[in-house]
């Protein structure tokens, strides 16, 4: 099933062992080994599973020669990243809590009480006249105050979650009792998402800092992911198929692991050259195995 010089590295500690004489046997290299720097070679398969890790150039610990001062540099550097994402928690409460609003705001956008002359009336009409149309004075002014609440364009600026192409494409969503549910529709859905991407970010710098000890580049990768898998098309509408940040960096890392395909033979080569001497045609190659394998799948 394995062939000699295999290897495979252990995502949660990143011991790499070798498959030797018919086991697998450790290799002496450690995501952390006697360096205390993840080596090239770790780091890739490390992403491979869907987490984020800087480059051995971008990583600060890699430059540093000395053991002690490394360590005590991680230390602060995690204590410093653990404090800035638990300041941003509440943020990433306040978007899980909008995505149960934008649920109630689905539910009213369905009772047609938005949308054409009575919803227009509602939206202009004075609180004590609101609801003489479809909808009851307290749906009516329910609606209105999601809507506030609920416009991403209030508050995903300078939360770093979307791209730039994205916050811009925000600004232009609206939705509200003088909407009609189609409008409207959309206009939550691009809310709710960019509420999930408040709570993905947190997600992905959780694992970040995890993975790496420090916080720094965590915004640069993130954004990098973002700007690949924008919310929004060209035409201003929500992507189908958009990637989880995880899979976008696990199939850049796999594509990394792949072998490289050998270069094509030089055209013009006779038909004789290519044959063995004597007439026989060379031994078709067997198919090499994948340097790397996924540790999960090895036997216990």
């Amino acid at each position: 099933m394995y062939e000699e010089g295999q290897t495979a590295t252990n995502p949660k500690t990143g011991q790499q062992v070798i498959f030797r004489n018919g086991q697998w046997v450790n290799n002496g290299t450690t995501a952390q080994a006697d360096t205390g720097v993840m080596s090239p070679q770790a780091r890739i398969e490390l992403q491979a599973s869907g987490i984020p890790v800087l480059r051995q150039e971008a990583d600060p610990f890699s430059r540093m020669t000395d053991p002690k001062q490394r360590e005590m540099a991680r230390r602060t550097a995690f204590t410093s990243g653990d404090k800035t994402l638990q300041a941003d928690s509440d943020t990433v409460a306040a978007s899980r809590s909008n995505l149960a609003l934008a649920r109630e705001f689905e539910e009213l956008n369905s009772r047609g009480i938005t949308g054409g002359l009575s919803g227009w009336l509602n939206s202009n009409l004075p609180s004590f006249l609101q609801g003489a149309g479809p909808g009851t004075q307290d749906e009516v002014q329910r609606m209105s105050m999601l809507t506030s609440k609920l416009a991403p364009q209030n508050r995903l600026a300078g939360t770093g979650a979307v791209s730039d192409f994205d916050a811009k494409q925000f600004l232009k969503m609206t939705g509200g009792l003088d909407k009609n549910p189609e409008v409207n529709a959309r206009y939550i859905q691009a809310a709710r998402m960019g509420d999930q991407a408040v709570i993905d970010r947190q997600a992905f710098r959780e694992a970040f800092l995890s993975a790496n000890g420090t916080l720094t580049g965590a915004d640069r990768m993130w954004q990098e992911y973002a700007s690949a898998e924008p919310i929004f098309d060209k035409k201003g509408n929500i992507r189908a198929g958009r990637r989880s940040w995880s899979d976008y960096f696990a199939s850049r890392a796999q594509a990394a692991l792949q072998p490289k395909k050998a270069a094509p033979a030089p055209a013009g080569i006779p038909l004789s050259q290519t044959r063995m001497p004597g007439g026989g045609k060379p031994a078709p190659k067997a198919k090499a195995a994948a340097r790397v394998v996924d540790f999960n799948s090895l036997p216990e």
